[in-house]
């Protein structure tokens, strides 16, 4: 029994979970409508994986770009691509114009690719072969 005067009343308790990418080098906030997110790579054979914003991605691709350039690329057997196919990929680093533009011919051309994020690399060996 209650009280003289008071109710009982239920109440609806709502939750909302929200995630959010941060930087492993800053701890910023990666904005999902950003080019930023997680950049895998290997080194000495050994696998990384690393959080880093648009402007640190810049930053990471800037200070690797010349010896993405000189290096060999490998298919994911560790066998070397050929020639023809390094050549055509060289530069490594797209402007956001081609790398819509590569989205938009992936789709078309029924390969699967995200809406951000990186490229997968087959996808731009395709592109770069029929172009």
């Amino acid at each position: 029994m209650h009280p003289r005067g008071t109710i009982e009343r239920a109440h609806t308790v709502a939750q909302q979970i929200v995630e959010y990418l941060t930087s492993d080098l800053s701890g910023d906030e990666i904005p999902s409508d950003s080019h930023g997110g997680t950049v895998e790579f290997v080194v000495s054979g050994t696998p990384y994986a690393i959080d880093l914003t648009e402007a640190e991605l810049d930053t990471f691709n800037e200070i690797l770009a010349p010896y993405v350039d000189a290096a060999q690329r490998l298919t994911t057997r560790g066998a070397p691509v050929s020639r023809t196919t390094v050549a055509s990929s060289a530069g490594g680093r797209r402007s956001k114009e081609q790398l819509t533009a590569i989205r938009n011919w992936a789709k078309k051309n029924n390969h699967s690719v995200s809406e951000r994020g990186r490229i997968p690399g087959a996808v731009l060996d395709a592109f770069d072969a029929s172009h």
